[in-house]
Parts: C-alpha cells; structure tokens; sequence
C-alpha cells in the first residue's frame, strides 16, 4: 500500500510540518507540505530529498543510504539545511498529528 501522509517533526521544539502525496516525480509519489511549496521528491542519485529552490539539495534522510531506501521516504532522522543553519527531524509515516498522538497516549496511561 503506498504512503500518502507522512510528518516531519522537528528536535528541540517540536514543530511539525505535515506531506501529502501530490502526483509523481521519477517514478515515484511526490509528497507535498501541507502549508507551503515545498517537497519531498525521489532522485536516482540522492534518494528521496527536500529540494531548495534552486534544485540544490535541502534536505535528505540521515536514516538510510540512497540504495537502501524504498518506495517510500524512510521513517528516522532528516537533516536540512536553510540560510546557514541546520534542523534535525524526524520522519513519521501516516497522517496522526502530534496533537492526536499525544491524546491518545495520555488517554492510554489514564
């Protein structure tokens, strides 16, 4: 079954960005933020990635080496990179948001 939601979830604040597959690039579902134009695409040479504007690589999966990557952006730590300064992520498949996951989980331990 293909993924077609996924979140980005940022170390340190907590700051989450939600894709959703939005047509195809190089064979492959192309994911789409749901708050801005940005993507996460597949390249034969990079793997799946987080271009920038100019096509230069913005982020990528920290997670697994390009050969080693599925159909599917791998889930685990992301790194990207934008006016001088780094983020680490991590890469959640479905489409649960921070915010459902945590009242669920506190549901679970009342």
């Amino acid at each position: 079954m293909p993924l077609t939601e996924f979140s980005l979830i940022r170390h340190g604040d907590g700051l989450e960005y939600c894709f959703s597959a939005q047509g195809a690039h190089n064979g492959r579902l192309a994911y789409k933020r749901s708050d801005a134009d940005l993507w996460i695409l597949w390249h034969p040479r990079w793997g799946w990635y987080a271009p920038a504007a100019d096509g230069s690589v913005a982020g990528l999966s920290f997670s697994l080496p390009p050969k080693e990557q599925a159909n599917r952006p791998p889930q685990g730590p992301w790194v990207s990179r934008k006016a001088g300064a780094s983020y680490v992520y991590d890469l959640r498949w479905g489409g649960e948001s921070r915010q459902e996951r945590t009242v669920a989980s506190e549901g679970a331990s009342a």
